[in-house]
């Protein structure tokens, strides 16, 4: 005789089964393309392979039906796979609203002070000002123009620590060297930090990036198998560890900011780095928003993480894009030939050597995703 308990998840499978069904078929809005094997519970988690986006697009590939989009379900999460630059274009004019918000995270919401920075805080009035704040006084042409020589600096410091490679006869690591720079351009500029401080934040930014990349658990499953999976795996205690280092970390720059009257009404703006502007927006009451110390440090781990990531990659891809076509590499190479020529200073170009150089224009074509 068949196990009483056999029976009943024999009987849950199918009630679920049926209820997928159903739910589909109710469903009288044309949907997009979307894989035929979508199995209970799990959907079309089986077809994501290792490398997401890769199999994201290999997907869209063989279901997608050559409009730009595809329709999968992950877990619990019916998610929307836009594949072109067309699609993309389209759906962030006519539907922007929709998007305007990342779907919650606990990983974002215990590493990002409960989402308080910009690229994690939900759409609406905190988030419109708080991306305003940082528009306005960390990527304004006039903010951005006064920490060139922060840039000019560590871009002599990669280009030394190229050549005492190249003359030593050793391989280069790229990556990591585009890493360091744009870290210590980006941190300096939001923090003023340097030295062993950003090889610090280096660490910080390293061990918690593969926590909120990728699926969680909750996108995935419900609340409760959700905990549980945190748990067990002992992702839990390693989102806590990380804020926890996190923060201890922020609290001390901000801490020292503090205490040394960085941003004080004496002080020109033009010295002042992204920290001494909020804490200045705080004492002034501006913008509207409340700058606590956690949307503060909030705010500035959005920067230093979210510059870092995207400036490197852009970097390397452009190197990327240069080696994979040599006649593009050697039309650089003469347009750096003309602009040291040409320059002030022949053993170093400068950012305003640089718009003159024609191919500026080819590099704009490749950007990081």
């Amino acid at each position: 005789m068949m196990s009483p308990y056999v029976l009943a998840a024999a009987g849950v499978l199918i009630i679920i089964v049926f209820l997928c069904v159903v739910k589909n078929r109710r469903s009288g809005k044309p949907l997009p393309p979307s894989p035929p094997s979508s199995l209970p519970l799990i959907g079309h988690l089986h077809l994501i392979g290792s490398i997401t986006h890769r199999s994201l697009h290999g997907l869209y590939l063989r279901y997608g039906g050559g409009g730009g989009l595809l329709l999968l379900q992950l877990g619990r999460r019916r998610t929307l796979v836009v594949s072109t630059a067309a699609a993309a274009a389209d759906l962030f004019r006519n539907h922007d609203l929709a998007f305007a918000s990342r779907p919650r995270s606990v990983a974002a919401d215990r590493l990002m002070y409960g989402c308080r920075n910009v690229s994690f805080a939900p759409y609406g009035e905190d988030w419109r000002r708080g991306k305003k704040a940082a528009v306005v006084h960390l990527l304004s042409p006039r903010r951005v123009a006064s920490f060139a020589p922060v840039r000019a600096a560590e871009a002599a410091a990669l280009v030394a620590r190229a050549r005492r490679a190249a003359e030593a006869r050793e391989a280069v690591e790229l990556r990591e060297l585009l890493y360091g720079y744009t870290n210590a351009v980006v941190t300096r500029a939001a923090t003023g930090a340097a030295g062993a401080t950003v090889e610090r934040l280096k660490q910080l930014i390293g061990s918690t990036a593969p926590l909120v990349a990728g699926l969680q658990p909750e996108d995935v499953l419900p609340d409760a198998p959700a905990r549980f999976v945190r748990w067990a795996t002992g992702l839990d205690k390693m989102l806590d560890d990380r804020a926890e280092a996190w923060d201890r970390f922020l609290s001390e720059i901000l801490a020292a900011h503090q205490e040394k009257g960085a941003g004080s009404a004496g002080e020109e703006e033009e010295d002042e780095d992204f920290l001494d502007v909020l804490l200045r927006l705080r004492r002034e009451g501006a913008d509207g928003l409340e700058f606590t110390d956690d949307r503060i440090k909030a705010m500035v781990k959005d920067m230093i993480a979210a510059g870092t990531g995207i400036s490197s990659e852009t970097l390397q891809w452009t190197m990327a894009e240069l080696v994979a076509n040599p006649r593009v590499m050697a039309k650089l190479q003469d347009e750096i030939a003309r602009a040291a020529a040409a320059a002030a200073d022949e053993a170093a170009i400068t950012e305003a050597d640089l718009s003159k150089m024609e191919l500026e224009q080819e590099a704009r074509q490749c950007r990081a995703s």
